[in-house]
């Protein structure tokens, strides 16, 4: 049997039977041309297989050909260093140039850079973000900007495309060209609170060199005032300064010996030949109690017990005060 005529001028056709030949038969009744080709086997289709789809395989089907619409280009940036190396003295502004680049017709939207060294800036807005509006015509010159340090710090900029936020990124990395120690001491105070006077804790600090070359000539001094002689360090003193390579240091330790009562703070400072200064805040007191007579009064005190008859029982007071900070007990002998 035939088919309708397809939507698009073909013909389909289902023979039940054998093609050609006798053809064959259905409920033996022959079917019609089965001495030949079935009819439509050999006749192209309306048509024709080779015949374009109405509107044409370039557009929608039924349409008037139009075609369907070309996805709007990806535009693209990227820089061209993959790391940005900004070198000058330590503690200097210094300045490095990214270029960033298209290989169509991207421009530059946005920049960022990301990194704990707060001095990483970008110097078009001397912020961490920038923002170009209307967006940057590439290739364009970005500048990168760092105090170095005494380490080298590292930072990730990232830069966007105006129109998609397509990004690229790159590494910057900031060092000091410099070779010059550098001292640091930690932490910066030490409290001991209350010691009893005659007794002798320390504490801790840990003076370094975080800068190139040798640090020569560390001492710690506690100052000129009455308070200093209650202070000590175990090393890196007056007798024998210390000395620190590139990133070395050591333990030092700090020793509140209280001799009367009463708060003892210094600030003791950290000095060196070639590195700097530091300081360290010391804050204790001297705690204990202090033993005076009220009565009798004098001095010494005297006590006088006067004339009483023989054999009988006589007393005076002696009162004793406390000019301490501290409890004390007092004992007879």
């Amino acid at each position: 049997m035939h088919g309708d005529p397809s939507p698009y001028g073909a013909r389909a056709v289902v023979v039940l039977g054998a093609i050609g030949g006798d053809g064959g038969t259905i409920d033996d009744t022959p079917l019609a041309g089965s001495d030949g080709p079935s009819d439509g086997f050999d006749a192209p289709m309306e048509g024709g297989f080779d015949a374009p789809m109405e509107g044409g395989l370039d557009g929608p089907v039924g349409s008037d050909g139009g075609g369907i619409p070309d996805a709007p280009p990806i535009t693209t940036i990227d820089i061209m260093e993959p790391t940005i190396a900004i070198t000058g003295p330590q503690g200097v502004l210094s300045q490095a140039t990214a270029t960033v680049i298209t290989m169509d017709t991207g421009q530059l939207g946005s920049a960022a850079i990301f990194s704990t060294d707060s001095s990483m800036k970008l110097s078009y807005c001397g912020l961490t973000t920038c923002n170009w509006s209307p967006p940057e015509v590439l290739p364009y010159s970005l500048t990168v900007e760092c105090v170095p340090g005494p380490m080298q710090t590292i930072a990730t900029l990232q830069v966007f495309e105006a129109s998609n936020g397509s990004p690229a990124m790159a590494n910057v990395t900031c060092t000091s060209t410099s070779s010059n120690p550098v001292l640091n001491v930690t932490p910066d105070s030490l409290d001991f609170s209350d010691v009893p006077v005659g007794q002798t804790p320390s504490q801790m600090i840990y003076v370094e060199n975080t800068g190139f070359g040798t640090l020569n000539n560390v001492v710690i001094d506690f100052g000129a005032t009455t308070n200093a002689n209650q202070w000590s360090a175990s090393a890196c003193t007056a007798a024998s300064p210390c000395s620190f390579g590139a990133g070395s240091g050591s333990f030092v330790s700090i020793t509140f010996a209280p001799t009367t009562h009463g708060a003892k703070n210094v600030l003791a400072t950290v000095t060196s030949a070639n590195g700097g200064t530091d300081t360290v805040s010391l804050t204790g007191t001297g705690t204990g109690g202090v033993m005076s007579v009220q009565t009798p009064t004098g001095n010494p005190p005297v006590l006088d017990i006067g004339t009483i008859p023989k054999g009988q029982a006589f007393s005076r007071d002696i009162v004793l005060a406390n000019s301490g900070n501290a409890m004390y007990t007092a004992t007879t002998s």
